[in-house]
């Protein structure tokens, strides 16, 4: 989906309700290195950036929302890359993160695939 202008929608009320998921979801993060898959724009990727000896890593498939989101969180790490065919070792990760993803990585009629 083509966001239009996604800094003015973060700073409205669709990104108070982003801070919120994301806060609600940072409880649950543990661990030092953590993987968000489908990042986006980069918000709950550079939230979780901020917190002390946590390196957070984004990965979307959207080269637009990845270069939006390392400009809007230089804090956090972001490449384009699709989550079928990562590039890190196993067990890489202490905490993996899909949120509003999983209904992209297959298709809605395809649910038991």
């Amino acid at each position: 989906m083509k966001i239009e202008n996604p800094e003015k929608r973060l700073f409205q009320f669709w990104g108070k309700v982003d801070k919120k998921h994301i806060g609600i979801i940072s409880k649950w993060v543990s661990g030092k290195t953590i993987l968000d898959i489908g990042s986006g724009l980069g918000t709950t990727s550079g939230e979780i950036a901020k917190q002390k000896e946590k390196e957070c890593i984004g990965i979307d498939c959207d080269l637009s929302s990845i270069e939006t989101a390392r400009r809007l969180y230089p804090n956090g790490t972001y490449l384009f890359q699709n989550c079928e065919e990562l590039r890190f070792p196993d067990n890489y990760f202490d905490t993996i993160i899909l949120r509003d993803v999983l209904h992209h990585l297959k298709g809605e009629s395809d649910f038991n695939k």
